[in-house]
């Protein structure tokens, strides 16, 4: 039986002096169990008046659930006069007011959350997402609940927070985490998100200069210079058109993209320059949209468009998939033919792929293998020589992020001449 001279070390075991609010104390008179009874509320420290009850012993020397239940039959003889289930019953009061299972309380003096960083402000571009985080000190387990603008987050129970994409409606909204131990709760300081609108990046040009490769002050990464395996494209007099003759294999398309990063929906307008036609050449002006080019790859969409106006017209939409001569063919059509001066146009939005002569849609093509690259252009000569590559070509060139979800062909103040 305890008494009030070793209770303190009893209650130490137990884990009472961990509580931060005062804990139940059950005292048994035994043995005239359960004939008379007492509830003490005891505020966590103080040592009762009285004898604590022999049960207290018991429960002291369980390390488990499955202790418990033999510390119930063991209850049960020494304390004839108590049912099995009563006993249970105060056992379960008796260690669940305690906070541990007895035995010792490896958090006997738990300490409260303390928040050692706060989550930082944030601003972002509409469409980005946001990242909240927060660091905290505190006996664990801790529980984190994030909330904006006041109003819990569902699912947002971590040590960071990262939000959807964003969009203007986010800009000025607040954000905080709750954070709980056995010990207490304390709130972050509230973070501020900013959202930027999303400007749109466009390019354009009517080739004024005479590169090879075609360079525009390093807006253009070319395909023999950077990607090695494929053409470079040059331009002179207002026009841009490839330097290679392909085999068939190989298809060393020449190619340039325009540098920089740009959003995932894009699209690119050209006017084509088509003269000496001959159906036995195989020449092609190429749009290419979310293109990346380097060392021995490049990935993206090519939009390619035959220079013929007889029954040999032909028009594609291909992927590239890294490697010289590895390509897979999405979709094609017989096509209108081209004329000098159409203009081509070529859209990505979301994956819906769509190419399109004097703004009347020819092909339209689905695919999501690849969401980020740069637009561009590319040329293709086939049994013709050399000299047949300024044939065929491009005057100017327009590309332009698609801000809006439709994939209407987008106005960028050209027409055909």
């Amino acid at each position: 039986m305890l008494t009030t001279a070793n209770a303190e070390s009893w209650m130490n075991r137990l884990g009472l002096t961990a509580l931060s609010r005062s804990v139940l104390l059950l005292q048994v008179n035994f043995p005239k169990i359960p004939a008379k009874m007492s509830y003490w509320q005891i505020p966590c420290g103080q040592v009762p008046q009285a004898g604590l009850p022999p049960v207290w012993a018991f429960v002291a020397s369980f390390r488990s659930l499955k202790q418990i239940f033999r510390g119930v039959a063991c209850l049960r003889f020494s304390i004839r006069s108590l049912s099995v289930a009563s006993a249970l019953l105060w056992m379960v009061i008796l260690v669940v007011g305690c906070g541990s299972s007895p035995g010792g309380n490896p958090n006997a003096n738990p300490t409260t959350p303390s928040i050692v960083s706060q989550p930082a402000d944030q601003a972002v571009t509409a469409g980005e997402t946001a990242t909240f985080l927060v660091v905290v000190n505190g006996t664990p387990p801790l529980t984190y609940r994030w909330r904006k603008n006041g109003t819990s987050i569902s699912g947002a129970t971590a040590a960071s927070y990262t939000t959807p994409a964003t969009s203007a409606v986010d800009n000025g909204s607040t954000f905080e985490v709750v954070v709980n131990n056995m010990a207490g709760t304390v709130t972050s300081k509230s973070a501020m998100l900013t959202v930027k609108p999303h400007t749109q990046k466009t390019y354009s040009t009517n080739f004024p200069l005479s590169e090879n490769p075609v360079s525009e002050q390093g807006n253009w990464i070319n395909g023999g210079t950077v990607g090695l395996d494929w053409g470079n494209v040059q331009t002179a007099s207002g026009l841009a058109f490839g330097t290679v003759v392909s085999g068939g294999p190989p298809y060393n398309d020449s190619t340039a993209v325009l540098a920089g990063t740009w959003a995932s929906n894009q699209m690119a307008q050209a006017t084509v320059h088509t003269v000496n036609q001959n159906s036995a050449i195989f020449e092609e002006v190429q749009l290419r949209l979310r293109t990346t080019v380097t060392a021995h790859s490049i990935t993206g969409y090519e939009f390619y468009f035959q220079c013929t106006t007889d029954g040999t017209r032909h028009a594609q939409i291909v992927r590239w998939n890294g490697p010289l001569n590895n390509f897979t063919y999405l979709d094609d059509a017989t096509g209108p033919g081209l004329h000098n001066g159409d203009v081509i146009t070529a859209t990505a939005v979301g994956n819906t792929l769509t190419s399109y002569i004097n703004g009347v849609p020819i092909i339209r093509s689905k695919d999501s293998t690849y969401s980020n690259g740069s637009p561009g252009i590319g040329f293709y000569n086939q049994r013709g020589t050399l000299a047949n590559n300024s044939d065929f070509g491009l005057t100017n060139f327009s590309a332009a992020e698609i801000v809006r979800s439709s994939p209407a062909v987008p106005r960028l103040s050209m027409s055909p001449k």
